[in-house]
């Protein structure tokens, strides 16, 4: 309060002198002087006043200083009062014009501007902001740090560069300068060097820089950091591809200029392709290019060019990434909507058409250059020659539209069709007189086999969604009887299907889910959980399967939710599991101990005691017990020593009782 009333007389012996100048602009009369000594002494006196027991060295030094700046805004009028233009007093600058009045605001002479105080009249040096009521915005100059003048075009202060304008304005964002562009910081307008990305509001979207060591925007091919970038007129960079001096260039929005092979969109074809880029000038190449020992083909656009090409009388083909084709190849007819093989020469690449033998190995291709696979009965064997124009031996499949499938067929080593049955890699498979290979559901010499949709014959457990099977290892179906596959028990019926669901046998009852397995551990069954054990047969009460605990009634139903038991109340969770640690159920906080049983009251856990109602639920908040207030912090802790409690401090004995 003291310092408050101290500052309060020093502003007074500051403005009242002023005050008095700005309307009279005069020299204060003696009659007024003595009129601001007797407020000065009054503001001093009611200082006094306050606390005269109390009056403190600072409190005297304040008061003296109140005196010492009244003395020095007379020095300033009695200058006024003889002085004209500049003058210096007490180490600042003021300006008197001819009528001897201090001058404020800005003032121009011989061409130079300068800026006054507008409440004190000094002359201003270094950064000033300057707040524009027409434009509503507080605009920084700079003024000389020795004569004052305000300061346009470029600055250095500091290590930094600015930008004053014509009227010594301080710029932010992009300004244009003798034909170069620049980029001034928004907040501080500091020239800003290297990469820029700018928001330019007119377009609503940003724009991407680079200015130089002397802060203008490159423009133009340009090498940055070892990568070539591109800049229009106005220094913005320029992405994608750029035709430059009659050469097509491509200019990534990270990496700058492209070289060698990229996957790239075209705008003016409206299409996705490749494109090779010089290695050393990064112009998209054109025409037949050898490439990395292959040989590819680029447009006039300088897209990558792949399939077939009619060149000097012969058929090419080039794929996207191996260029040229050489010896055997396959490749997708859209018109037939299928892939056929063709035999290029290995030194020009071009088509070859009739019978081939490549690699020690016979092929046939037709007149178009296409295989021409098919069945062929040669000395009454049949053979086949496959869709790569090779007469095949091992597996061949083609597909039987009436049927809608795959049918597959073996043929020797020799080329021979294969009839019977087979071992191949391992696995058994069936072959009919006609020589297809079956599959499914299979009676041979009146067993019944399974051979899965690859056409091997099935061994262990099968399921067929309604229905699960077991095959011995000979594939042979079980039936009638426990099976173990080494990691499930099942039951196998007498026709062979798995049993599902109850079971019960020697008086105990077992279950098997729906792929026919047995179940153990806690299990769902219909919605219902229920505890096997790992014979499988179904358990009630206490149960622990190695990591909790469960509890089933007498119809093996698992307990969950809260259920009380031998005068305790337990938590068992969706599963049936035991809760045994502290848990949050239905909007609030439990424990429970490593035997299940719910905790009450007061526990100690930690270094802090908690309180639990007599419900289980923890409590928080205030708590009274008897005539004892408690409180406890939201986690649950009690509270000791001082707590604020919303505006309020309270303090806690150690023992957590309010004592205050």
């Amino acid at each position: 309060m003291k310092k408050l009333m101290l500052l309060g007389v020093f502003m007074a012996s500051m403005l009242l002198p002023a005050v008095v100048f700005a309307e009279e602009n005069v020299v204060p009369s003696e009659e007024q002087e003595v009129k601001n000594e007797e407020v000065q002494q009054e503001a001093v006196e009611s200082v006094v006043e306050e606390d005269t027991d109390t009056v403190t060295e600072e409190q005297s030094t304040e008061v003296g200083s109140v005196v010492k700046e009244a003395d020095k805004q007379e020095a300033v009028q009695n200058q006024s009062a003889v002085q004209q233009g500049w003058v210096e007093v007490n180490g600042y600058w003021y300006y008197y014009n001819t009528n001897g009045e201090i001058h404020k605001g800005w003032l121009t002479l011989d061409g130079s501007k300068y800026y006054l105080d507008e409440t004190t009249g000094i002359l201003q040096k270094d950064w000033y902001s300057i707040y524009n009521r027409t434009t509503g915005v507080t605009d920084w100059y700079f003024f000389d740090l020795n004569t004052g003048e305000m300061k346009v075009g470029w600055l250095q202060d500091n290590g930094q560069m600015y930008y004053l304008g014509d009227s010594g304005i301080r710029q932010y964002g992009i300004i244009s300068h003798l034909g170069n562009y620049y980029y001034l910081d928004e907040y501080y307008g500091e020239l800003q060097y290297g990469w820029l990305n700018v928001y330019d509001s007119q377009e609503g979207t940003y724009h991407t820089y680079y200015a130089g060591s002397n802060g203008a925007f490159y423009t133009g091919l340009k090498n940055i950091d070892s990568s070539k970038h591109y800049f229009n007129e106005k220094g913005q960079e320029q992405f994608g591809f750029q035709k430059i001096n009659g050469g097509l260039y491509y200019f990534d929005e990270y990496t700058g200029m492209l070289y060698g092979w990229n996957y790239l969109y075209n705008p003016e074809t409206d299409l996705y392709n490749y494109y090779y880029f010089d290695l050393a000038t990064g112009i998209a190449k054109t025409g037949m290019i050898k490439i990395d020992g292959s040989t590819h083909f680029f447009n006039q656009y300088g897209e990558q060019t792949y399939g077939w090409v009619s060149y000097n009388n012969s058929w090419y083909y080039f794929d996207e990434y191996d260029g040229l084709y050489t010896g055997l190849r396959e490749i997708y007819d859209y018109n037939t909507d299928a892939y056929h093989y063709h035999f290029f020469d290995s030194s020009t690449g071009a088509l070859k058409t009739g019978w081939i033998q490549h690699n020690n190995t016979w092929y046939y291709f037709g007149k178009s250059g296409k295989a021409e696979p098919g069945w062929l009965l040669s000395s009454g064997n049949w053979y086949m020659i496959d869709y790569t124009g090779q007469m095949v031996t091992g597996w061949y499949e083609t597909y039987d539209e009436y049927d809608d499938k795959y049918i597959y067929y073996y043929l020797n080593d020799d080329g021979k069709m294969h009839k019977g049955w087979k071992s191949i890699n391992g696995e058994w498979h069936y072959f009919a007189q006609t020589g297809q290979e079956v599959t499914g559901w299979q009676k041979i010499n009146n067993i019944w086999y399974y051979f899965h949709e690859a056409g091997y014959m099935a061994t262990g457990y099968i399921n067929f969604g309604d229905e699960s099977y077991y095959f011995k290892s000979n594939g042979a179906m079980h039936t009638s009887g426990w099976v173990f596959d080494g990691y499930d028990w099942m039951f196998s019926q007498s026709s062979g299907v798995l049993k599902t669901g109850w079971y019960k046998e020697n008086n105990k009852w077992y279950h098997f889910d729906e792929y026919g397995l047995m179940s153990i551990g806690s299990t769902d069954v219909n919605g219902v959980n229920y505890y096997f054990d790992k014979g499988g047969v179904m358990k009630t009460g206490w149960n622990w399967d190695g990591y909790s605990w469960y509890h089933a009634n007498s119809n093996g139903v698992l307990s969950v939710g809260w259920k009380y038991l031998s005068g305790n109340w337990y938590y068992f969770n969706s599963y049936g599991r035991m809760s045994d640690d502290y848990m949050y159920i239905q909007g609030d906080y439990y424990l429970f101990n490593k035997s299940g049983i719910m905790q009450k009251g007061w526990i100690y856990s930690g270094g802090y005691w908690y309180y639990f109602r007599g419900d289980g639920r923890q409590h928080f908040g205030w708590l009274q017990l008897g005539s004892t207030w408690y409180y406890f912090h939201y986690t649950g802790s009690m509270a000791t020593g001082p707590v604020q409690i919303g505006w309020q401090w309270y303090y806690f004995d150690n023992n957590g009782k309010l004592i205050g």
